[in-house]
């Protein structure tokens, strides 16, 4: 039997949407000093009995929500590849798949991140057989986009069953 996997992002390259490392250092520190000062006024407000508190809280609450989601699109390794027409994603989570060309739901849409991040599609699938939720941030592990080959092998096995609308958003938004 031959062995169909192609592996995606290894050989991805440069490209103009190259990640700016001062920018990508900066937007990280800059929301972890927010966050800490942040939960520092809503301690003290806390425990000073303050009206004002409350306010701070919910502040600190989407500062921090906003943080973890582009920790989850941007900073999170993974590794990818097709079998075939099943996309198997691997990261610190543990591996996930999805048959491409019958999956339950697709939806695409873009990273969370800051001005100067690099800003990558999304493919998010959930599996028809287990119901197994899958989200695929299609860029390299070294973070530059996937190579326009990969982006393309991913529209074919989308294009095979019934997620036409999601494999033409990917031919809009990633190649």
């Amino acid at each position: 039997m031959l062995d169909n996997r192609r592996e995606l992002g290894r050989a991805s390259g440069t490209s103009d949407r190259e990640p700016k490392e001062f920018a990508v250092a900066f937007n990280t520190l800059i929301p972890t000093i927010f966050v800490i000062a942040l939960l520092v006024f809503a301690v003290q407000g806390t425990v000073r009995l303050q009206w004002y508190a409350v306010g701070v809280w919910v502040g600190w609450g989407a500062v921090l929500l906003f943080k973890l989601l582009r920790w989850r699109d941007l900073l999170r390794p993974q590794t990818a590849w097709l079998q075939g027409t099943v996309l198997n994603v691997e990261d610190r989570f543990g591996p996930r798949q999805c048959d491409l060309a019958a999956p339950g739901k697709v939806r695409c849409t873009s990273s969370v991140g800051m001005r100067g991040d690099p800003n990558f599609p999304v493919l998010i699938l959930r599996d028809a057989l287990t119901g197994d939720r899958l989200r695929y941030v299609l860029k390299a592990p070294d973070g530059f986009p996937l190579s326009s080959n990969d982006v393309r092998a991913i529209i074919s096995a989308l294009e095979q069953g019934p997620a036409g609308r999601a494999a033409r958003w990917l031919r809009q938004n990633a190649l």
